[in-house]
C-alpha cells in the first residue's frame, strides 16, 4: 500500500485561503521526497518554497511536524501558530490544520498510529526541540539504524512529547482580518521600516484605530510585534548557517552586539545558544 494510501489527507469542500498566500496556491514544493519505513510510524520529508501555503486539511495519524530550516505559520481551529527552527508541532489524528510558509522550509514529519495522539496530547501544541529530540527524530530518517533500534528511538519520542513541557507562542498573530493580512505581509516581505502610517492607508483605518486593535488581538503594539517578527525570522537564517554578524546585518540591525542584545532578552538564550541546539556553527 502506497504511502498516501495510509496517510489519507482529507480536506473540506471549501478550504479558506490564508491571506498573502493566495497567488501561490497552486505552486508546488520545490522537492518531495516520502519514506515509509515501519506500520508504527511514516516519515515525510518536503522542501516548500516561501509563500507555499497548505490548505485546510486533516490526517487520520498524529504527526510530529518538525522544521529544520524555516518558519512556518500554522492555523488550526482559526488560532494561528508560528514555528521556528528550533520548536516542534504536534498535531494529533483529526485535527484541521493548515500551513503557510513564511520562509524556504524543510521540514520532517512524523506521522503515528492515532492512538499516539491519547499519549502525547489531544491538542495541538508547539514544542521545544532539544538536542536529544532532535537526533531522534533525524535518526529516523537515516538507514543506518536498524529497525528493532528505530522502533525504540520512535517509542522514545513519544515519552520524551508526553514530558515536554507547553511552549507558548513567541509570536501571537491577529486571528483574522486585515490586521492578519498586515502582520502575515510584514514577515513575508520584510517590511521593517515602513512607516505605520503607510501600512494603516492598506486597511484604512487610522493609527490610533489601528495600534487599539492589533494591541487588542496580539497584546503588543505594533512596533512591539514587528520588532519581535523579525526576530523570529533571524531563527531561519541562523539555521541555514548563516553567521550571527550576517544575520544581524541582512535583518537590518546596527551590529551583532544590538541584534544578540534584543535576541536573548526576547527567548532567553543566545542566538549562538540556539545555533548549537539546531546543529550549526556560530
Amino acid at each position: 500500500m502506497k504511502f498516501y494510501e495510509k496517510l489519507i489527507e482529507k480536506r473540506p469542500a471549501f478550504p479558506e485561503p490564508l491571506p498573502r498566500f493566495t497567488k501561490r496556491l497552486q505552486r508546488l514544493p520545490l522537492m518531495t521526497l516520502v519514506y515509509q519505513d515501519s506500520a508504527d510510524w511514516l516519515l515525510f520529508d518536503q522542501f516548500s518554497e516561501a509563500g507555499f501555503m497548505h490548505p485546510e486539511h486533516y490526517h487520520d495519524r498524529a504527526e510530529l511536524f518538525y522544521p529544520k530550516t524555516g518558519v512556518t505559520l500554522v492555523f488550526s481551529k482559526g488560532v494561528p501558530l508560528i514555528v521556528p527552527p528550533h520548536r516542534a508541532l504536534w498535531i494529533p489524528a483529526h485535527t484541521y490544520h493548515s500551513f503557510a510558509f513564511v520562509s524556504g522550509t524543510l521540514q520532517r514529519s512524523l506521522f503515528f498510529p492515532a492512538e499516539a495522539s491519547k499519549i502525547v496530547s489531544t491538542e495541538i501544541r508547539v514544542m521545544e526541540v532539544t538536542p536529544l529530540l532532535r537526533e531522534l527524530i533525524m535518526g529516523l530518517f537515516d538507514s543506518k539504524f536498524p529497525m528493532p533500534v528505530q522502533k525504540r528511538m520512535s517509542r522514545l519520542i513519544l515519552d520524551i512529547l508526553h514530558e515536554a513541557p507547553v511552549t507558548p507562542n513567541p509570536l501571537q498573530l491577529p486571528p483574522e482580518g486585515p490586521l492578519r493580512t498586515v502582520a502575515q505581509s510584514v514577515m513575508q516581505d520584510q517590511r521593517w521600516t515602513v512607516p505605520l502610517e503607510a501600512i494603516c492607508a492598506e486597511v484604512h483605518m487610522t493609527p490610533k484605530t489601528f495600534e487599539r486593535h492589533f494591541l487588542k488581538a496580539t497584546g503588543m503594539t505594533f512596533k512591539a510585534w514587528r520588532a519581535a517578527a523579525r526576530l523570529c525570522l533571524s531563527l531561519d537564517l541562523l539555521a541555514s548557517g548563516i553567521g550571527i554578524k550576517q544575520t544581524a546585518l541582512k535583518l537590518g540591525f546596527s551590529g551583532s552586539s544590538a541584534f544578540c542584545t534584543a535576541f536573548t532578552k526576547f527567548f532567553g538564550m543566545t542566538p549562538g545558544t540556539v545555533s548549537k541546539r539546531l546543529g550549526k556553527p556560530e
